[in-house]
Protein backbone atom coordinates (compact mmCIF):
# COMPACT_ATOMS: atom_id res chain seq x y z
CA UNK A 1 0.00 0.00 0.00
CA UNK A 2 3.04 2.28 0.32
CA UNK A 3 2.93 2.69 -3.61
CA UNK A 4 -1.00 4.20 -3.14
CA UNK A 5 0.45 7.02 -0.87
CA UNK A 6 -0.97 10.44 -0.91
CA UNK A 7 2.04 11.65 -3.02
CA UNK A 8 1.95 8.94 -5.03
CA UNK A 9 -1.57 7.28 -4.86
CA UNK A 10 -3.07 9.97 -7.73
CA UNK A 11 -0.16 9.03 -9.97
CA UNK A 12 -1.12 5.62 -9.97
CA UNK A 13 -4.56 5.91 -10.45
CA UNK A 14 -3.69 8.13 -13.29
CA UNK A 15 -1.57 5.19 -14.82
CA UNK A 16 -4.52 2.15 -14.33
CA UNK A 17 -7.15 4.38 -15.47
CA UNK A 18 -5.40 5.45 -18.88
CA UNK A 19 -4.32 2.01 -19.54
CA UNK A 20 -5.97 0.04 -22.84
CA UNK A 21 -7.22 -2.11 -20.45
CA UNK A 22 -8.25 0.54 -17.70
CA UNK A 23 -11.52 -1.27 -17.58
CA UNK A 24 -10.18 -4.68 -16.25
CA UNK A 25 -8.48 -3.05 -13.58
CA UNK A 26 -11.12 -0.19 -12.46
CA UNK A 27 -11.96 -1.66 -8.98
CA UNK A 28 -8.12 -1.08 -7.91
CA UNK A 29 -8.75 2.72 -9.68
CA UNK A 30 -11.71 2.57 -7.58
CA UNK A 31 -9.94 1.24 -4.40
CA UNK A 32 -7.49 3.77 -4.97
CA UNK A 33 -9.47 6.86 -4.92
CA UNK A 34 -11.87 5.40 -1.57
CA UNK A 35 -8.64 4.78 0.13
CA UNK A 36 -7.62 8.92 -0.40
CA UNK A 37 -11.52 9.70 0.87
CA UNK A 38 -13.16 10.35 -2.40
CA UNK A 39 -16.66 8.25 -3.30
CA UNK A 40 -16.35 7.89 -6.89
CA UNK A 41 -19.61 7.30 -9.12
CA UNK A 42 -19.69 3.73 -10.30
CA UNK A 43 -21.20 0.82 -10.92
CA UNK A 44 -22.50 -1.07 -7.57
CA UNK A 45 -20.91 -4.42 -8.87
CA UNK A 46 -17.46 -2.23 -9.07
CA UNK A 47 -17.93 -0.55 -6.18
CA UNK A 48 -18.36 -4.05 -4.22
CA UNK A 49 -14.94 -5.21 -5.59
CA UNK A 50 -13.15 -2.06 -4.78
CA UNK A 51 -14.69 -2.25 -1.09
CA UNK A 52 -13.34 -5.39 -0.81
CA UNK A 53 -9.70 -4.69 -1.83
CA UNK A 54 -9.82 -1.98 0.58
CA UNK A 55 -10.80 -4.32 3.34
CA UNK A 56 -8.19 -6.99 2.47
CA UNK A 57 -5.59 -3.99 2.32
CA UNK A 58 -6.44 -2.97 5.01
CA UNK A 59 -6.81 -5.91 6.98
CA UNK A 60 -3.25 -6.69 6.08
CA UNK A 61 -1.69 -3.57 7.69
CA UNK A 62 -4.36 -3.73 10.47
CA UNK A 63 -6.78 -0.61 10.04
CA UNK A 64 -9.58 -2.13 9.18
CA UNK A 65 -11.23 0.14 10.80
CA UNK A 66 -9.62 3.10 9.20
CA UNK A 67 -10.58 1.78 5.72
CA UNK A 68 -14.44 1.61 7.00
CA UNK A 69 -14.08 5.53 8.53
CA UNK A 70 -12.32 6.32 5.28
CA UNK A 71 -15.14 4.55 2.84
CA UNK A 72 -18.52 4.89 4.71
Amino acid sequence: MAIAAPDKGERLTALLQGHENAIAVEPLSVALLMLRGEKPLVAKEVSDVAWDIVVRASNKLGQEEQASALVK
